[in-house]
């Protein structure tokens, strides 16, 4: 059995912090985001982007012929946030 090829996986963070509590986005390389409320929140919607992001990195191979453009990082990311790899 074939195993499946590793998904690198790039997830910027964009932080709104207040005093006492914090909210923001979680955005990954290949379009998805989800926004969250607090460190439970952070977990959650980082966890739901690993979870789909195989899914979604078919689809994008499927709609561009094979190719999958989300292991390009273009220069504009890297001012976005801090940026994890998975």
């Amino acid at each position: 059995m074939d195993r499946p090829t590793p998904l690198t996986l790039t997830l910027t963070v964009q932080l709104q912090l207040d005093e006492d509590a914090f909210t923001g986005r979680a955005l990954d390389d290949l379009g998805a985001d989800r926004e969250f409320s607090g460190w439970l929140g952070l977990i959650a919607a980082i966890d739901e982007l690993i979870d789909t992001a195989p899914a979604r990195s078919r689809d994008d191979r499927d709609h561009n012929g094979g190719t999958n453009d989300a292991d390009d990082t273009d220069a504009a990311s890297d001012e976005r946030g801090v940026e994890t790899s998975c």
